[in-house]
């Protein structure tokens, strides 16, 4: 009898141990859950924050390379637009050079006319032609010139080539084309083709004042004036 009271105050003891210990256990039990939610929620929003930087960063990068090519084709363009402008404006002043100078106007646009033969010329037929006794290699380099040779001696109005001003002068002929390469440098004015297939023919050649000029030194033709711009007639 003494023995049963004294195993009643270890089993109630027992019990309440127990009672404590799955008290504890779930007072622990239920911090971790909630903090495995909180990590498990703060991971999704993560996931999320980083998913629309990527959205984004994405959206940025396309409208960067829309704007580049936008900004690519505006350029091509407007480079398009010059190249054609420029094109056209070269056109205009080939088409003003060789189509609106004529005879009948020439005058009027300011040009001086002169008429005469047409001579594609070496050195030494030039100095031949013009009856001048001087060393072709003093004047020259081997060239080949084209020259425009008066019917009579004519009144030229053209720029001296020392600076000083326009002159005119009595002459006897008008270089209107020459190509001679004088290692260095080449000398090359005028259309030595077209002059060549009007070799020996009697034409008109319009030119205007400041395209023409009166040597200062020795040079063909000897003496006499040259226009770096002349129109056949």
């Amino acid at each position: 009898m003494k023995t049963r009271q004294l195993f009643k105050p270890l089993i109630v003891a027992a019990v309440c141990a127990f009672a404590l210990a799955a008290a504890l256990g779930c007072s622990s039990g239920a911090p971790a859950s909630s903090s495995a939610s909180a990590s498990s929620a703060s991971s999704e929003a993560s996931a999320s924050s980083e998913a629309a930087s990527s959205e984004a960063a994405s959206s940025e990068a396309a409208s960067s390379e829309a704007a580049s090519s936008t900004a690519a084709s505006s350029e091509a363009a407007s480079s398009e637009a010059v190249s054609s402008e420029a094109a056209s404006t070269a056109a205009a002043s080939t088409s003003n050079v060789n189509g609106e100078v004529t005879v009948e106007n020439a005058e009027s646009l300011g040009y001086q006319v002169f008429e005469g033969t047409v001579r594609v010329c070496t050195a030494e037929e030039l100095i031949e032609l013009q009856k001048i006794d001087i060393d072709p290699a003093a004047a020259g380099g081997g060239g080949t010139y084209a020259v425009l040779v008066f019917d009579k001696p004519t009144d030229v109005t053209g720029m001296s080539a020392d600076g000083s001003g326009e002159r005119t002068e009595s002459s006897n002929m008008l270089g209107i084309a020459e190509y001679t390469d004088y290692e260095s440098f080449v000398v090359e004015y005028g259309n030595l083709d077209a002059c060549k297939e009007l070799d020996g023919q009697h034409v008109k050649v319009a030119a205007l004042a400041d395209s023409i000029m009166f040597p200062s030194d020795v040079r063909f033709p000897i003496g006499q004036p040259s226009a770096n711009t002349s129109v056949f007639l």
